[in-house]
């Protein structure tokens, strides 16, 4: 049975609107003022709360606000009743977090339509935050154990090898094992610190009081990019298949942070991509952001895949055999948007994709910020220009710093 809170100091109007919902099948409570309202909400968590605007102790706005910064009743759907509506008062309580406001006088009819509306749309986002959560812990229970113990299952055979058999092995196929055994390391550490990384940006993003993830600058981040692509190109045995193109231009984003971003990019493209398809770079300033944007001629996505873009999604995995727990892209989007960028996907299939990003350009320059990795300047060529694309942008805006 649902339960509603009714908070109104006409009596006369509580016990009417209190009969109707347990005619309709609700249990109620009742409060006559804001102050014993919140403490009722708080104390039965009831499912929807309706919620006269003047009252002598506590008026609805204040119950609302207190209601609203408690984590615990922040849900709550909470309708405000008012025999004074006015644009002003009616802007207020949205702006608190009221999901409907009634004038007064009103019908019980119209009162039970509006709960009913709003019990209605509660269940469904309940319903679908569930099958969500029920849909992720049964991807981390089948996709995490599995991408922990196949780099780890590679690194024993190997070394089960070179040790019970390192005097008959010739030198180049003792080379080939260990380079085998340092790639499947060089996974498990990636997926180790993807789901680090993941949960600590998840909680900056969910908790604003938390610390900054920092303000430092990466300078000349085009020859940065170059110089992180093709490191981390030639230890995927990738080096012949990325093509870079940089123009100059700083950007506000620490190093390590923008290194996550191009190896967590650089990655996709090359699990969904042929070894010897050739994988594009392209950096530096423009319309008054920092680009990076990276092309492939991979298998492409659908649509509907770049919408679902999270963690712990992988898109095909009964036709195709994959690496990762598909935290990449999650940990991309995370950091973008956490420095006040941006990021767009488009991608056709059979085709390729193309990932936009646009982050913000340098801050005035700050002695105590030292970069927390080292890049070398290389050489750079054009890259070829994606078209006929299905695009998915997450945001259009400007950059801006938080």
């Amino acid at each position: 049975m649902q339960k509603i809170l009714i908070i109104d100091d006409d009596v006369v109007l509580l016990e009417r609107v209190q009969a109707m919902f347990r005619l309709k099948g609700f249990e109620t409570l009742t409060a006559t003022s804001g102050k014993c309202g919140v403490d009722l909400a708080r104390c039965h968590l009831p499912s929807l709360i309706v919620c006269d605007v003047n009252m002598d102790e506590g008026d609805g706005y204040a119950a609302l606000k207190a209601l609203r910064h408690d984590p615990v009743t922040a849900a709550i759907p909470f309708i405000l009743m008012t025999g004074q509506a006015d644009y002003s008062g009616m802007r207020q309580g949205m702006d608190l977090g009221a999901d409907d406001y009634l004038a007064k006088p009103f019908t019980m009819e119209a009162l039970l339509a509006s709960v009913e509306a709003r019990l209605n749309k509660s269940f469904s986002i309940s319903h679908n935050s569930e099958q969500k959560l029920a849909e992720l812990r049964a991807t981390i229970s089948s996709i995490v154990p599995h991408e922990l113990k196949t780099p780890l299952t590679s690194i024993l055979e190997f070394t089960d090898i070179l040790l019970g058999q390192w005097g008959s092995l010739s030198q180049e196929k003792a080379v080939e094992m260990l380079q085998h055994i340092h790639g499947a390391g060089l996974r498990l550490r990636q997926l180790i610190e993807n789901n680090i990384l993941c949960s600590q940006l998840f909680l900056k993003a969910t908790d604003p009081r938390r610390p900054d993830i920092g303000s430092a600058n990466t300078e000349n981040g085009a020859q940065f990019i170059a110089s992180v692509a093709r490191s981390f190109a030639h230890a995927r045995r990738r080096a012949i298949d990325v093509n870079c193109h940089s123009s100059e231009g700083s950007v506000a984003v620490a190093p390590g942070y923008l290194a996550k971003i191009v190896e967590e990019l650089l990655d996709n493209a090359f699990k969904f991509s042929n070894p010897e398809s050739m994988v594009q770079i392209q950096s530096g300033i423009t319309d008054g952001c920092f680009l990076v944007e990276i092309t492939d001629t991979g298998r492409g996505m659908t649509s509907e895949q770049i919408a679902s873009i999270g963690a712990f999604v992988q898109f095909d995995r009964a036709t195709y055999e994959q690496q990762g727990a598909g935290l990449g892209l999650a940990v991309v989007k995370r950091l973008v948007e956490l420095h006040g960028g941006n990021i767009s996907i488009s991608s056709a299939v059979g085709s390729g994709t193309t990932i936009r990003i646009h982050l913000p350009l340098r801050e005035p320059f700050n002695p105590s910020d030292s970069p927390d990795r080292p890049y070398e300047p290389g050489q750079e060529s054009n890259p070829a220009d994606p078209a006929n694309r299905n695009t998915a942008p997450a945001s259009d805006t400007p950059c801006q710093r938080y």
